[in-house]
């Protein structure tokens, strides 16, 4: 029987899956990954009882060598010498979202873009499915679908979110959704793709493969995004806020306050107002609008669309209520881990707001979050390795002075670590005001994963006095 390296355990996610898939199919499975014993407790939890060779602390090439196939983990740069030595001998790479893919019978619709990905993914999934269709949603987002491939069936449809790192691992198999979605693009993951060209480029393999019959979703307000349109053979539908030219199919807002589509043969149909989404903020206004252009182009009746739409109350970690604690509304944004979804986050509540930030570095310009934060923040307070980049920002794109009060009476608090800045914010928030944790960062500096960190903060802040 074959022999199976899992090439970085991870956490959480498709590598777990893909030990457990092939360790139940009878492969011999050995799993590896740079992190000790006691960073990979959720891992070793989940692969209790299976049987799985574990290698923790280390990548061996000993273990590369005595592979037939390795699944690399997508956080396994291509150019990884382990990589390079197990191609130089032969022995297959591959990845779980490109063994998912390669077996899944259903029409699949991919979802990628720097933010919003997964409120998109999981709204489009939403719709489909109150078009009648049996939906399953995964990728980067959710449990993975390689341990329920037997469960889908080729009437069904399968919504995948997929990141810049998937797509790099999809390339080899001339990945080709039937519909591919593209929310927007801006500076990310700039330590693993080195250049905005280049992360670009790993975003555009989602649509370059495409055919006629496919169809293209692209954000037209996004001139990077709108640049795909000639990158791909697909039907070409745009979204946004902008009105869409003559003869353009895709979605709109109607008189700038209702959700509306013109499909491909040019009937134009008015979904619901946006007063009626129960998400809020203009970012949510924009998913929206990016799922009625996907359903224009399927086909769909607006009816349960708009329904879907309606329906709608968010994701885990995404402006999510946490409580109330003395008349202070506390809010969980762990999941915005770019400066724009940050800002994006801001923007959704009104000025008085005491922002929670910082995390891990992925090499970022957090200039979109300081001129969020002008005239909205009333007092941040920062944590994590990007704690003084998000600073320095505030102050130059805010007019702020870092630990002092200014003329927009801000005051910008470097804290230790989450619990201080949740003692620290609700020390310093007034009855009826706002208290976001919106990070802007990755979270792999004190974290294993975003809702990792949206669960500390939640029980950090649920643990606060109610009195």
């Amino acid at each position: 029987m074959a022999n199976v390296l899992i090439l970085g355990l991870g956490s959480f996610g498709g590598q777990i899956e893909a030990a457990r898939y092939f360790a139940r199919r009878g492969a011999t499975v050995t799993a590896t990954d740079l992190k000790p014993r006691e960073k990979l407790a959720h891992a070793l939890k989940e692969l209790d009882g299976e049987p799985v060779a574990l290698v923790l602390g280390e990548h061996r090439e000993t273990d590369v060598l005595a592979a037939d196939l390795v699944v690399a983990s997508p956080a396994v740069p291509p150019h990884s010498p382990l990589l390079a030595l197990a191609r130089a001998r032969g022995i297959p790479v591959t990845s779980e979202i490109a063994l998912t893919v390669e077996r899944l019978r259903a029409p699949v619709y991919a979802v990628t873009g720097s933010n919003g990905k997964s409120t998109t993914t999981t709204l489009l999934g939403r719709a489909i499915e109150a078009c009648g269709f049996r939906t399953w949603v995964g990728g980067n987002i959710g449990r993975p679908l390689l341990g329920r491939l037997d469960e889908i069936e080729p009437s069904d449809r399968v919504v995948l979110e997929v990141s810049s790192f998937m797509l790099e691992g999809l390339g080899p198999l001339g990945f080709r959704p039937a519909l591919a979605l593209v929310t927007n693009l801006t500076p990310n993951h700039l330590d693993r793709h080195g250049t905005m060209e280049a992360y670009a480029a790993a975003k555009r393999r989602v649509v370059e493969r495409q055919g006629p019959e496919d169809a293209a979703i692209l954000n037209r307000d996004d001139p990077l995004v709108r640049a795909f349109a000639p990158a791909t053979r697909a039907r070409v539908l745009t979204f946004g806020v902008s009105p869409l030219a003559p003869g353009e199919a895709g979605s709109f807002l109607a008189d700038g306050r209702t959700i509306a589509w013109r499909d491909e043969g040019g009937r134009e149909v008015e979904l619901l107002p946006v007063h009626a989404l129960k998400v809020p903020g203009e970012h949510n206004v924009r998913n929206a609008l990016a799922v009625a252009a996907a359903a224009a182009a399927l086909g769909f009746e607006p009816a349960p669309v708009a329904r879907a739409l309606e329906s709608f109350g968010g994701i885990p970690h995404r402006l999510e209520v946490v409580a109330r604690r003395r008349a202070v509304l506390w809010i969980n944004d762990s999941k915005a881990t770019t400066p724009e979804s940050g800002a994006a986050g801001i923007l959704a509540f009104p000025p008085g707001l005491t922002l929670i930030a910082g995390g891990s570095d992925k090499g970022m310009d957090y200039a979109p979050l300081g001129r969020a934060a002008a005239g909205r923040v009333a007092r941040a307070f920062l944590v994590g390795k990007t704690r003084e980049k998000i600073a320095s920002a505030i102050a130059r794109e805010a007019g702020l002075g870092s630990g002092t009060e200014t003329r927009n009476a801000t005051e910008v608090v470097s804290c230790d670590d989450l619990a201080e800045a949740v003692a620290r914010a609700a020390a310093a928030t007034p009855a009826g005001q706002t208290v976001l944790f919106s990070p802007a960062s990755a979270s792999f500096d004190q974290f294993l994963s975003y809702e990792h960190r949206g669960e500390t903060f939640a029980a950090l802040v649920c643990a606060l006095p109610e009195g």
